[in-house]
């Protein structure tokens, strides 16, 4: 067989193509990378981790997120602290310390505690003071037959309503109770103001850590001091209204109409 040279340029040509082709699939090859532990359903906070709520899944390489699991033994006993949703990595972030027990203990920063407060429908912001919300707590208190409120504390995290540690945040909840997380000095000015007054509770949004300081608001701020208000009197005046004048009409004299009724009748009789 006789190779002419359109032959050898077309097998030349081919053969190009084919090795480039092989080049790029080779380059654009991933590799599968690690495994990592992932939700398989969500996991609220106080709950512990068990096999049957988590599996692995393969993480690219290079992307792998740090603080995950790829070994399950280091995940037996774990409780988590905020809630994971499925098919999300399990990061140490969301985990409560080693040895931590299940259930509200666990949710509870070091250094913080837990109180309860009673409250109600309308102190509860109508039952949307949900775990893991955050409010400011304002207290009323009476002094001097007079009332003041005031914001006590600001930016205090929600752990639980009633015995709940995990609540649908699309299902508000009416409750009777509510456990905050406080310092120990919040906590003891919390006791305090509940002891002398009565608390509301005003939710906010979770992204705003903002503390405003506000010296509170008085009945004499509502309503203000009598000596103090400038009144402007407003006097009613009756318009004035002259009386009319009766123009006098004065009757004709009855003597001169008889004089000229008498030149009418001699006029008329010199003429006869």
């Amino acid at each position: 067989m006789k190779f002419t040279l359109t032959n050898i340029i077309s097998l030349l040509i081919g053969l190009i193509s084919t090795l480039f082709i092989v080049s790029f699939l080779d380059f654009n090859k991933t590799d599968p990378g690690p495994k990592i532990i992932v939700a398989l359903n969500p996991v609220g906070p106080g709950e512990v981790i068990h096999n049957k709520n988590i599996k692995f899944v393969e993480w690219p390489k290079g992307h792998v997120p740090m603080g995950s699991f790829q070994d399950i033994k280091s995940l037996h006993g774990r409780v988590v602290k905020d809630k994971i949703y499925p098919n999300e990595p399990i990061l140490e972030i969301d985990l409560a310390p080693v040895g931590s027990k299940a259930g509200l203990e666990s949710l509870i920063e070091v250094g913080k505690r837990a109180i309860t407060v009673r409250v109600n429908d309308v102190i509860g912001v109508a039952g949307f003071a949900l775990p893991g919300s955050y409010v400011d707590i304002i207290a009323n208190i009476k002094r001097n037959k007079s009332s003041v409120s005031k914001v006590v504390l600001s930016h205090v995290k929600v752990l639980a309503v009633a015995q709940a540690t995990n609540v649908a945040a699309n299902k508000p909840i009416v409750v009777k109770a509510v456990t905050l997380e406080l310092t120990p000095l919040e906590a003891e000015k919390l006791d305090l103001t509940r002891s002398i007054g009565t608390l509301s509770l005003a939710l906010r949004n979770k992204l705003d850590s903002n503390v405003e300081v506000s010296k509170g608001v008085s009945m004499q701020d509502l309503i203000a001091i009598k000596n103090n208000i400038k009144t402007t009197q407003i006097v009613s005046k009756k318009p004035s209204v002259k009386p009319i004048q009766k123009k006098q009409i004065k009757k004709p004299n009855s003597d001169v109409t008889e004089i000229r009724a008498l030149e009418i009748q001699v006029t008329k009789a010199k003429g006869s």
